[in-house]
């Protein structure tokens, strides 16, 4: 019967320690960490080139050819930079991956744009002015809205 007891007892007193570890652990992780007081040192409040504009919705870029499939815009940001306005979209296409970045690798060499060395989800390519295009799409999985794909397109614009 002590036997029975002790057992007993040791079984509650070593549940008892994992609740009370798993209790301090959850409330260490709802502590918020304190905030550094120089949190807002890489924030450029007076540096006009590194703010960015969201956008409401796609911009059609200079010498891109907009894609003749079903793109949705999701968001996007354009920022000043010396050289010209950079552009950052990303889009939900309903067809393949690779019936996307073929379109876009096909249809920027027939634009004259020079096509860099890139993997199968990837196109780079810059044109005579200098401006600079990377297009990367993403398999989103199982269709969702019949939407397939995700399209980020990050255009350099080099200022004439």
């Amino acid at each position: 019967m002590n036997f029975v007891l002790n057992q007993s007892r040791n079984f509650l007193l070593v549940s008892l320690a994992v609740l009370t570890c798993a209790a301090t652990a959850l409330a260490e992780a709802g502590k918020k960490l304190p905030v550094p007081p120089d949190r807002n040192r890489y924030q450029s409040r007076s540096n006009p080139l590194m703010e960015a504009t969201n956008l409401r919705e796609a911009v059609q870029l200079p010498d891109v050819p907009e894609f003749t499939g079903h793109l949705r815009f999701i968001f996007g940001s354009v920022h000043q930079s010396k050289t010209g306005p950079n552009y950052v979209m990303k889009f939900h296409a309903k067809e393949d991956a690779k019936l996307v970045i073929d379109w876009y690798r096909n249809t920027l060499q027939m634009y004259k744009w020079s096509i860099k060395p890139s993997d199968a989800q990837s196109v780079q390519a810059s044109n005579k002015d200098g401006s600079r295009i990377f297009v990367l799409v993403n398999d989103l999985g199982a269709p969702k809205d019949g939407e397939r794909t995700q399209v980020e397109i990050n255009y350099f614009q080099q200022s004439r």
